[in-house]
């Protein structure tokens, strides 16, 4: 059997001091490779380098290195620190990440800690190469930086333009305290959106932090609306805890399903969250005021990119057992111009083969939809095509055939028929392969 693939292995390094305010070293190492069978027994592919303990009926639990045994092993490894240097180091072992893509990564998740704390964070690649993470010059993060200090009473709301909404206690949440959201206008939303990026911090989207100051996700439902906003919930202390018991091991999700939490109002906790956020910003949104433009430049919006590499929910895999990754990258962008009294929505779609694929010809439809107050698609709004070849109206979409050879790709460009400005749009790029199209082609 092959060997699973393997994600950097770390190793977490923390000097600390205990609840008597004597020193502390803790350590221990984690790797994380995709679930995999190992001698007849189904694993989840998650390795430590620590202390092992057998629980009965409860399986194994793994506690870190402490003490001189911690430093021991630190200096070993060169991650030892000096005394009384508290923090934590950490090595990533085996990366193909750029150093400063991780930089990248740092600032998009903890500049609420970085920036509200004075946390510091240093970074060194193989060669020694030292980077700094600046969220506050990151033009992507500025949004929510600003919708954070709302949150937080930092700064008084501005009508039109920003607002704070403190989520009231509830029966069905157990009477717990949820936290506070701040709202924002994008001033300058072109500002946030590099070509090609890749990020969740995208426009009209909620950061959701936890009250440590980790943002979560860039919680956004893939809808398009006017003006862009940008929000920033803040957890109360009091379902901190409920919130760690719903994320998976990468944090990267609060997920009402998750099977750490306890009971029906923790998973109500987790889902209110989100829900009233993102109702919360489509009621300020409906309300605000546009943001100006400077210098002729034109108001735009970018909608999440959907689908970086698209997963079982658009493309299936042509073959195996769905644990590869798919062969077809489709990447896409909108953004909504003032056409009079009304919006247009123009939009850029790639389509690619990964490398060393096979060549394969897909079925590729676009479409840009109304969306309801319930959240269901409803009417097509018309697109034309600007650029890109092969692509045919149907029932209301642009579809076609597209054949993709090796190390190539197509870009097809779209615009939309005239809307109104009240309506709250979804643009949905799929792509299909043509055995299972075969519906859609006749």
């Amino acid at each position: 059997m092959p060997a699973p693939r393997a994600s950097p292995r770390s190793s977490p390094y923390s000097r600390t001091t205990d609840q008597n305010d004597d020193p502390l070293s803790v350590l221990m190492g984690c790797s994380y490779h995709v679930a995999h069978e190992f001698e007849g027994q189904e694993t989840t592919g998650r390795g430590f380098f620590a202390h092992t303990k057998v629980i009965p009926d409860r399986g194994t639990r793994y506690d870190a290195f402490t003490g001189a045994e911690a430093d021991e092993i630190a200096e070993a490894l060169g991650m030892d620190r000096a005394e009384g240097d508290i923090g934590t180091t950490i090595a990533i072992i085996d990366c193909d990440l750029q150093i400063d893509d991780i930089a990248r990564g740092v600032e998009h998740s903890w500049w609420p800690r970085i920036l509200r704390d004075v946390f510091r964070v240093e970074l060194r690649d193989e060669t020694g190469k030292k980077v700094i993470p600046r969220p506050k010059l990151n033009k992507q993060i500025l949004p929510y930086w600003e919708a954070f200090e709302v949150a937080l009473g930092k700064t008084l709301p501005a009508k039109g333009r920003s607002k704070l909404t403190q989520f009231s206690r509830t029966e069905r949440t157990g009477g717990l305290a949820l936290g506070q959201l701040g709202l924002v206008v994008m001033q300058d939303p072109g500002a946030t959106a590099d070509e090609g990026d890749d990020d969740d911090a995208v426009l009209s989207s909620v950061a959701l932090i936890r009250s440590p100051g980790m943002v979560v996700r860039y919680h956004q439902t893939g809808r398009m609306g006017f003006p862009p906003v940008a929000g920033a919930f803040v957890a109360d202390d009091e379902i901190d805890m409920i919130l760690r018991r719903s994320e998976p091991p990468k944090h990267d999700e609060w997920d009402e399903k998750a099977g750490r939490l306890r009971s029906d109002i923790e998973r109500t906790v987790v889902k209110d969250v989100k829900d009233r956020s993102w109702r919360a910003l489509r009621e300020f949104q409906k309300n605000a005021q546009p943001p100006k433009a400077s210098n002729g430049t034109r108001i735009s919006e970018l909608e999440r990119l959907l689908g970086k590499l698209l997963g079982p929910s658009a493309l299936k895999p042509p073959s195996g057992d769905g644990k590869h990754e798919t062969p077809i990258s489709l990447k896409s962008k909108v953004s909504a111009r003032p056409q009079g009294s009304d919006l247009v929505a123009t939009g850029r779609v790639e389509l690619a083969l990964a490398k060393n694929a096979r060549p394969q010809t897909v079925w590729l439809s676009i479409a840009l939809r109304a969306v309801d107050e319930s959240g269901r698609m409803t009417d097509p709004v018309a697109l034309s095509l600007s650029s890109g070849a092969g692509l045919d109206r149907r029932d209301g979409a642009l579809a076609g055939a597209v054949t993709l050879e090796e190390n190539e790709s197509f870009v097809f460009e779209v615009e939309s028929a005239p809307y109104d400005r009240d309506w709250t749009l979804s643009f949905v790029p799929t792509v299909t392969p043509m055995d299972e199209a075969e519906g859609e082609t006749a």
